[in-house]
């Protein structure tokens, strides 16, 4: 059922290239795609600080935030190469924005700002008019000159709306 929900609904295909991060993931991994052009509504910057108190987190970011995006959001990507949802940012400082404390926040897997040999955690601040892309990894071509090529397939939660049905014929 999966593939034919993907025959009937999957339309869009995304190439880029990109750096070694893309090593991290695996064909059939579940990927966010966003981009950072300046003056298209999206920040990427790199997570310096971060502090937790009464249930929010406060990041510290290398780059300023531009608070005139509508409605800020902020989405966190990982470590692991995993990615937060995108959570409502509130202005603490042109480097500083707070968010509702997750749970990730906390995994040592996820996020881990002592190691100096480890790249930090990354955020992207957008507006929430801003879209961010939902892919699933198909094909990643490391390149001679130190960089990634990955094309990606469109991600819906509808593929994936069967497989829990149940089977209505005869299964003996």
């Amino acid at each position: 059922m999966r593939r034919l929900m993907k025959y009937l609904q999957q339309r869009v295909t995304f190439q880029t290239t990109t750096e070694l991060d893309a090593l991290c993931y695996n064909t059939g991994d579940r990927i966010v795609l966003t981009d950072d052009i300046p003056g298209n509504n999206t920040i990427s910057c790199l997570v310096e600080a971060m502090t937790t108190a009464g249930g929010v987190t406060t990041f510290t970011v290398t780059e300023p935030l531009d608070w005139s995006f509508e409605n800020p959001r902020a989405l966190i990507r990982y470590q692991d190469g995993s990615a937060s949802g995108l959570m409502v940012a509130s202005r603490v400082g042109d480097f500083q924005l707070s968010v509702p404390h997750l749970s990730e926040f906390d995994d040592p897997m996820k996020v881990d700002l002592s190691s100096a040999t480890i790249e930090p955690i990354r955020l992207v601040f957008c507006g929430s008019t801003r879209h961010v892309y939902d892919a699933i990894v198909e094909e990643i071509a490391p390149q001679s000159d130190g960089t990634c090529q990955v094309t990606a397939k469109e991600y819906l939660e509808s593929f994936y709306q069967y497989d829990d049905a149940t089977y209505p014929g005869d299964a003996a």
